[in-house]
């Protein structure tokens, strides 16, 4: 069973990231606008 396991989790190891990463990144790329960033950064603040 452990050597299962640690099969199937080594395969869901991508890093958690929190809301507001995924807003620099989106921002970053020019997929939200600043006016769009800001109001993120406020609503989750």
């Amino acid at each position: 069973m452990w050597g299962i396991k640690k099969l199937t989790e080594r395969g869901n190891s991508t890093p958690k990231r929190s809301p507001l990463d995924i807003a620099k990144e989106r921002y970053a790329k020019g997929e939200i606008s600043r006016e769009e960033f800001e109001q993120i950064k406020k609503d989750l603040s």
